[in-house]
């Protein structure tokens, strides 16, 4: 777990233009071929659309989405674990209708999972 948190700290440094150390190459999924979310870059984000059952009953929470991308990085599987009934449905599309870059361990694509959060909130 921390060496994935280190990959995506990382990840976000060189996004940001701070200097990594020369050779530094991030950690491979953990044993669960899960990686930390922010080491996925994502192409195009996909926002949820709120539930009409959840708006008329003010509810509001966190679906976590365990997502699964291809060696390309499109979504090949969304598992909302915990999620909110309500919002689950809504959530796996918006993860599914998303598009991430290829995640690349040692230069090559690689199939990976991350979880991701969605924050569903009244305005």
């Amino acid at each position: 777990m921390w060496l994935a948190l280190v990959a995506g700290c990382a990840a976000q440094r060189v996004a940001a233009g701070v200097e990594v150390p020369a050779g530094w190459v991030p950690p491979g999924p953990n044993a669960d071929g899960y990686v930390y979310w922010g080491a996925v870059q994502e192409k195009l984000r996909i926002r949820p659309v709120y539930p009409e059952a959840a708006k008329a009953s003010a509810e509001e929470g966190d679906c976590v989405v365990a997502i699964a991308i291809d060696a390309d990085g499109t979504p090949t599987c969304a598992t909302p674990d915990p999620c909110p009934p309500d919002f689950r449905d809504s959530a796996i599309e918006a993860a599914m209708s998303s598009r991430f870059y290829p995640y690349k361990y040692n230069g090559v694509a690689t199939a990976v999972k991350f979880r991701y959060n969605y924050h569903f909130k009244l305005d």
